[in-house]
């Protein structure tokens, strides 16, 4: 080892940490684990989150993590814990708990610590640290001006926002514009919608770009099953 001779070392099976074929392997295993959730879920009965009920939504998984959504019930913790151990009893994996974490919301402490006694895993917690701030203009600057040389962060977000409203106005197929479609928006047409009083930060500058959106965008009407006539642009002269 590192050119000299050293002890004898145990062999093993096993995976090298960083080998490429890791990843996939987790998707493997979080598909088995995908469908013991859902099984449990249905049989078993399930508390779903408040915004994620209309589609059923219990996780997600990103990347090498897993994310259980859920309301804050002894029920849904239960279905949580015994759908952990079946899987770890079929694959042999075992869940570790030091490095997963329980993040609560709204939730009375009595009741976070009736949940704690079902899985034992720690609390996590948001930290904020405080930064100093710097005025855009300064940022925008090029950098032999002690600027960062980067673009316009505002605009930059604004057109990133924009692509959003496109996504929603097309449906998209992914799971977050089915998600605003069944939370959010219902049955009610994302043109003509008002802003609510109450609603998260970016569905409002969604809804607030739509009068932006609107001018560069046409509905082509096709058998106008899905087109409405008040709030689509759907004429040239954008009536």
């Amino acid at each position: 080892m590192n050119g000299s001779l050293v002890g004898y070392f145990q062999s093993g099976r096993g995976m090298r940490r960083g080998d490429p074929i890791s990843p996939y392997l987790f998707l493997l295993s979080m598909e088995a684990f995908t469908k013991l959730l859902e099984r449990n879920t249905t049989e078993k009965g399930y508390d779903y989150h408040p915004k994620c009920e209309g589609l059923k939504l219990s996780h997600v998984s990103f990347a090498d993590d897993l994310f259980i959504i859920t309301a804050a019930t002894a029920k849904s913790f239960q279905v949580i814990n015994e759908t952990l151990n079946e899987f770890a009893a079929l694959s042999g994996l075992q869940p570790n708990l030091q490095k997963s974490q329980i993040f609560f919301a709204g939730i009375e402490e009595v009741m976070e610590q009736q949940l704690f006694s079902t899985i034992q895993m720690p609390k996590g917690e948001m930290k904020n640290q405080y930064c100093a701030e710097v005025k855009w203009k300064d940022i925008c600057l090029p950098k032999k001006e002690s600027g960062l040389g980067i673009f316009d962060l505002d605009l930059w977000n604004r057109c990133l926002i924009l692509k959003q409203v496109w996504n929603i106005s097309c449906r998209k197929k992914t799971l977050w514009i089915k998600w605003i479609h069944s939370l959010n928006l219902k049955q009610d047409s994302f043109w003509g919608m008002k802003v609510p009083l109450v609603c998260t930060w970016a569905w409002r500058k969604i809804l607030k770009l739509r009068t932006v959106a609107k001018q560069l965008i046409r509905k082509v009407i096709g058998d106008g099953k899905s087109s409405n006539f008040w709030y689509d642009s759907w004429h040239l002269l954008a009536l």
